[in-house]
């Protein structure tokens, strides 16, 4: 009976648990949400008819980010310093949250230091009120990615943003002239978009 009982738990010692391979193979990591728009469709006025590539949405993305930040990357047909029917872009992503209606945008362009002097260059608006210029922007090729605190948008808000969906949401490039900045491409999607969880 001794030997019967060592036997069985020898074995179990040495037998690998069979759920070994379910543990070791992580599920790969979901890709983020991310919205194509038609090339060549940047004309929603009148002053956007050279149809500028630089102002020229082909795809939106929300990367996840590990520094808890909402993240909008802008991918146009072709960057350019300047854009040819303004002095500076504009990019700009618009949602509703928490039943406000909230604006993250940043300009960019060669007097965007001197227009700096005079106007906010990138900011956060709730509700058509400006809130904080805590925004940034890094720029790969013809991807400009504008970040932004969740804690800033927590605080513009009013409350909580963390895990909350975000609707209406609509990301739109301008040609800019100082005070003075026009609509030229916009992108819209009815996709989930959870601010601080945006990868599925």
């Amino acid at each position: 009976m001794l030997r019967t009982v060592l036997a069985v738990v020898a074995g179990a010692l040495v037998a690998p648990p069979a759920t070994v391979d379910a543990v070791a193979k992580p599920k790969a990591l979901p890709r983020c949400l991310t919205v194509a728009d038609a090339a060549g469709d940047a004309g929603l006025n009148e002053l956007a008819q050279s149809n500028d590539p630089s102002l020229d949405l082909v795809a939106v993305r929300f990367p996840a980010a590990a520094d808890a930040s909402f993240l909008t990357a802008f991918t146009v047909a072709e960057w350019a310093d300047r854009p040819v029917t303004g002095v500076g872009h504009r990019f700009q992503v618009t949602l509703t949250v928490a039943g406000r209606v909230v604006d993250v945008y940043y300009k960019s362009g060669p007097a965007r230091a001197q227009e700096a002097e005079l106007f906010y260059q990138q900011g956060v608006r709730v509700d058509g009120v400006f809130k904080s210029d805590a925004v940034t922007a890094t720029r790969k090729g013809n991807t400009l990615t504008v970040a932004v605190k969740l804690g800033v948008l927590r605080t513009a808000v009013g409350t909580r943003v963390e895990g909350v969906r975000a609707t209406g949401v609509t990301a739109t490039t301008w040609s800019s002239y100082v005070a003075t900045n026009t609509e030229v491409d916009a992108v819209t999607t009815k996709a989930p978009l959870v601010l601080g969880g945006t990868c599925r």
